[in-house]
This record gives structure tokens, C-alpha cells and sequence, in this order.
């Protein structure tokens, strides 16, 4: 049981968030088809541009709520209030031109009326960020199929990586597979690992503002990969992320090797024909 104290302060509590600005909160009476306010703080009636005497006894279609809009709350309403138990839902607003989302917690009240108690929170920034988020995501996904680059994360202090599908693909880890900074070592041609940990150890000491590119072999000499590597410093100045990307260069690699042959191949023959060219000349000159 509280005390008188605690009850007190329980009280308090409970008329501070009432008369939060920052929630709209009140009590629903519900009817069949409808509900009306029974009470509401200053942020709800200042949300309908109404005083909270004006607000008492309006309903939703009084407030101009669609019949659409009605039903959607009333459904929530009325499983709270037969359940006898809190129930807490997003829904969209539109009100006077503005569009919006509301996080909404519902709560039953004692007694033979049908009330709900209700506090909504705006969270439409959140939605928004959450969208943009989401689009951010899908953009960089198409930007990561149609360059083919696989991308990855490493938490540094959990010396813990993450990588995603084409990464595994690209290095032959199954899904699986947990991965560290040991497994990832074990990937890489034996002859190539002095030079990416140099290129790592550099960049975590602030080289190139912790840029860094490596180009190395797969364990198996059969790929060749090239990073392009990130590290997250915190606010002390240390290291505590690395973020980049991979992608398979084999292709590119194997297309200059055969350009290389071909310039080689060429000067080789150049320089013969020059040397004929000389003979000729020479005896030429001669006769």
C-alpha cells in the first residue's frame, strides 16, 4: 500500500504529465458509433484551436473526424475498455491541413461508464526520420547491386565484423559464421597481409583522416579484392569503428595483366622492326 506520501507524489506525477505540453491526454466516453471528450488537458483543446470548455462533450465527428477515421479508434477503444486492459497504437492525423502520426496509449478506468483514459504523443518527426531512413537504405542498396560492392562493419572494441550477403559471398564465409578480426586475417593471401595491416594500423592512427584503400588476394590466390575502408573515431579521438567496402577487381586485374602482355608484346615487336629498319638503312648507305 502507498503511503500518503507517496501517493502525494504519485499525484504529482500524474497531474505534471496531464498537463504536459508536450502529450495530448484526456478521457474518452465511448457510444456505439462514436466517442465524446470528458476531459482533456490545455495540449489537446490547443490542438483543436479550442479552449477545454468547448472541447467537453464534442465527439470525433463533431471535430470533423471521417467516419473512416472514427471506426479505426472506436475499435481500439472498445478492446480496451471490453478487455479491461491498456492498448497502445500509431495511427496517422490530419487536422486543419496538417498530416501526421500519433503514438497512442489507451488505458481503461474504473467503473460502470464505458471511459478510456488516453495520452498521445506526436511522432512524426520520428515517422519522417524512419521513412527517410528507409529510403536511404533502398537508394544504397540499388547503389551497392549495380556497382557489386559488398559492404561491412567492424566494432572494434567487440572485435566483432559484420558483413553482408555479397561479402560472405565474396570471401566463401557461410551465414552462419560468426566473424573476427582473426577469421577475416585468415582470408587474405599469406603475402598480402603485411601490407593491409600497415594500411589498417596507419589509418587507425589518423593517416588520411583514417581513409584507407587496400587491394590483396583471397586466401586461395583466386580473387583479387579492393577495400575501401573508413575509420570512426569516438570523441576522445579513438578508434572504435571501421566501416568500407569490397569489391571483386579479378576481372580488372587479369584485364591489365593481358594489356601489359600486349604493350610488351608490341614494343617487342617494334624494336625488331626498328632494327630492320637500321640494317636496312645501313646497308643502304653502304652501297
Amino acid at each position: 500500500m502507498l503511503s500518503s506520501t507517496s501517493l502525494s507524489e504519485a499525484e504529482d506525477l500524474l497531474r505534471a504529465i496531464f498537463e504536459s505540453s508536450e502529450v495530448l491526454s484526456g478521457v474518452f466516453e465511448l457510444e456505439d458509433d462514436d466517442y465524446r471528450y470528458a476531459a482533456v488537458n490545455g495540449a489537446t483543446a490547443a490542438f483543436y484551436r479550442r479552449t477545454r470548455e468547448q472541447m467537453i462533450g464534442r465527439s470525433g465527428r463533431d471535430l470533423g473526424l471521417t467516419p473512416e477515421q472514427i471506426a479505426g479508434r472506436m475499435e481500439v477503444l472498445w478492446e480496451c475498455w471490453r478487455t479491461r486492459s491498456p492498448r497502445r497504437r500509431e495511427y496517422r492525423f490530419e487536422h486543419d491541413g496538417v498530416a501526421g502520426w500519433f503514438l497512442g496509449s489507451f488505458a481503461p478506468l474504473k467503473g460502470e461508464r464505458p471511459r478510456v483514459g488516453f495520452v498521445l504523443i506526436d511522432v512524426t518527426r520520428q515517422k519522417l526520420a524512419e521513412a527517410a531512413a528507409a529510403d536511404h537504405r533502398r537508394k544504397l542498396e540499388v547503389a551497392l547491386e549495380a556497382t557489386e560492392l559488398g559492404l561491412w562493419e567492424y566494432d572494434i572494441r567487440r572485435d566483432r565484423i559484420y558483413w553482408d550477403a555479397r561479402m560472405r559471398e565474396l570471401f566463401g564465409v557461410a551465414e552462419d559464421v560468426p566473424i573476427d578480426f582473426d577469421l577475416y586475417d585468415s582470408l587474405l593471401y599469406a603475402e598480402d597481409k603485411a601490407a593491409v595491416l600497415a594500411a589498417y594500423t596507419a589509418a587507425l592512427e589518423g593517416a588520411g583522416q583514417g581513409r584507407y584503400q587496400v587491394t590483396h588476394r583471397s586466401a586461395d590466390g583466386a580473387r583479387w579484392l579492393r577495400g575501401s575502408c573508413q575509420v570512426v573515431f569516438d570523441e576522445a579521438g579513438r578508434p572504435e569503428r571501421v566501416l568500407g567496402t569490397c569489391r571483386d577487381i579479378t576481372a580488372e586485374v587479369a584485364a591489365r595483366e593481358q594489356e601489359r602482355l600486349l604493350i610488351a608484346e608490341l614494343n617487342h615487336r617494334v624494336k625488331n622492326n626498328l632494327a630492320t629498319v637500321q640494317s636496312i638503312a645501313v646497308q643502304t648507305a653502304r652501297g
